[in-house]
């Protein structure tokens, strides 16, 4: 009974350990994933675009924007490392952004290259200064660095 009891206490430190293990680098995954990057504007070509802010959303920390971005001549599928830029008078802030199908927008400028136009995005207010930020998008496309300006602004209360 005693070794049985033994394997059991055996067990359950290890159960502990892992779970304290997957909530610890659960914690620093979320850490990094909020963590705004930084950008250097002037090594941006600028783009004209299309674009519309679908939703902005405030829940407790964080901020979620939602919509879509095109530039004539290019497909929306082909923009690389599509990030939205949040811009003051201080400071510009980068978080990547999620694509998003958007076969609706395709079908009303009559172009399959911008089905994959839509994006999301979650800023974690506790990482940037609260303020007015104006939001841009930078990708690259076929090779070249590009910055669009998305004609929105936000508050990060």
């Amino acid at each position: 009974m005693t070794q049985v009891k033994k394997l059991y206490e055996l067990n359950l430190v290890r159960i502990l350990c892992i779970l304290t293990f997957c909530i610890f680098f659960s914690f620093l995954f979320y850490v990094y994933m909020g963590w705004p990057g930084k950008v250097k504007v002037a090594d941006y070509e600028n783009a004209e675009s299309d674009s519309v802010i679908d939703s902005i959303k405030e829940r407790h920390s964080s901020t979620t924007v939602s919509g879509w971005c095109i530039v004539k001549g290019q497909a929306a599928s082909m923009q690389l490392k599509r990030e939205i830029v949040l811009m003051s008078s201080k400071s510009a802030y980068s978080y990547p952004m999620q694509y998003i199908d958007r076969p609706d927008v395709a079908v009303f400028y009559k172009d399959d290259n911008y089905k994959r136009s839509g994006f999301a995005v979650q800023i974690n207010n506790s990482f940037i200064e609260k303020g007015r930020y104006k939001l841009y998008t930078t990708y690259i496309y076929d090779n070249k660095k590009y910055i669009s300006d998305l004609k929105k602004e936000i508050q990060i209360p």
